[in-house]
């Protein structure tokens, strides 16, 4: 429930753009992980158990939060 709710506040309440957002959040999942994975948790034990090694190894990494307070990621491909 709360998931969806993040979708309508995104949206200001227009039910219409809360759920063309929502269809392509899971689209885009779908097409990142792939139909078996898509739907799973975003954990390490769910969609991401795959991408342990990666994570482990700090190819991604916090650069501190932008001026609205989201955290910032960035991908080092050198490590």
């Amino acid at each position: 429930q709360e998931h969806k709710l993040l979708f309508l506040r995104a949206e200001e309440f227009d039910v219409e753009r809360a759920a063309q957002k929502l269809v392509k959040y899971w689209d885009a999942r779908a097409k990142i992980f792939g139909t078996d994975r898509a739907y799973l948790p975003l954990t390490l034990d769910g969609a991401l158990r795959d991408d342990y090694e990666a994570l482990k190894q700090g190819v991604w990494r916090i650069a501190g939060k932008d001026a609205y307070g989201r955290t910032i990621i960035f991908a080092d491909p050198s490590r």
